[in-house]
């Protein structure tokens, strides 16, 4: 048996009872269980709503700021579910359910998978694994993957993007295994929105400061690979909507950490126009600016 194999018996199990309810059913039920979890867990309630009262720029008890945390795990909860559907399901299932957000946006994407060396940079928003598994289904498409302290928590999410398509990096054994992906042209994927209480590099999101990874800033400097901010907007019938950001250019010959802060700084600039546009799907439960506390 594979190390967490109990985890992925039990996610496996999950995914089939849940594919046995019809989305009628599921999503009222995705409602209930949100607002249940807002009003029990008092450290995801505070957490998610400082978070959201400053991308609003209003205080923490503000009922728009309460109700948009809550929708937020609420989204979050039926991003969950597309998933479990989708691991039962060949993938091209889920590659039906892919649109652009414009034409521009189309032709950006085909750049991503036609040209390279490439960092997808995206964040925790929308329905992300499904324009990952559409774009491994026409070029080989490298995910970062964070490690959890359960192993497996760590084996399941691995399991799920390697049945999509995707391969799977792990963020601190693979690091080697990143640069010679880029050196070689390819592309990788990373998630940017993991705040650091120390350490890491001082960003401006949402017009105050937090401390980000530099791990993206520093791959493309090394690598001379693009960045391009990418966000997937989850759509009223559960349609994946790609919405791609102008690439991001390295300049090898500046101040290496100077170079490394802008290329952070412009990659989150752009990320933050994204998620404006639909705060809602930003699932972000843990307090991404330290400063503001809980």
């Amino acid at each position: 048996m594979p190390r967490g194999w109990t985890w992925l018996l039990l996610f496996e199990a999950g995914c089939r009872m849940t594919n046995m309810v019809p989305w009628a059913i599921k999503r009222p039920i995705a409602s209930l269980v949100a607002h249940s979890v807002f009003r029990l867990s008092r450290r995801m309630r505070a957490s998610t709503c400082a978070n959201m009262a400053i991308m609003l720029g209003s205080p923490p008890s503000d009922g728009s700021v309460r109700r948009l945390a809550r929708r937020s795990i609420e989204n979050y909860l039926l991003q969950a579910l597309t998933m479990a559907e989708a691991y039962l399901a060949p993938p091209v299932e889920l590659h039906r359910q892919v649109r652009f957000f414009s034409p521009l946006a189309r032709e950006r994407a085909h750049h991503i998978l036609g040209g390279g060396p490439v960092i997808v940079a995206t964040c925790h928003f929308g329905t992300w694994d499904a324009a990952a598994s559409w774009g491994a289904s026409v070029s080989d498409i490298h995910v970062v993957q964070e490690s959890f302290s359960n192993p497996g928590l760590t084996a399941v999410f691995r399991r799920l993007r390697v049945h999509l398509g995707m391969k799977s990096l792990d963020m601190r054994r693979d690091i080697r295994q990143m640069f010679s992906v880029l050196r070689k042209g390819g592309r990788v994927a990373i998630l940017v929105d993991r705040p650091l209480d120390r350490g890491g590099v001082p960003v401006t999101w949402f017009g105050r400061i937090t401390r980000l990874p530099a791990g993206v800033a520093k791959l493309a400097i090394r690598t001379n690979a693009e960045i391009i901010p990418l966000v997937v907007y989850r759509g009223g019938s559960g349609e994946a909507i790609l919405r791609v950001a102008e690439s991001i250019i390295p300049d090898r010959t500046a101040p290496r950490e100077a170079e490394v802060k802008r290329l952070l700084q412009a990659t989150v600039a752009s990320l933050e126009r994204h998620i404006r546009t639909a705060p809602d799907q930003w699932y972000q439960f843990r307090t991404f600016w330290p400063a503001a506390g809980c």
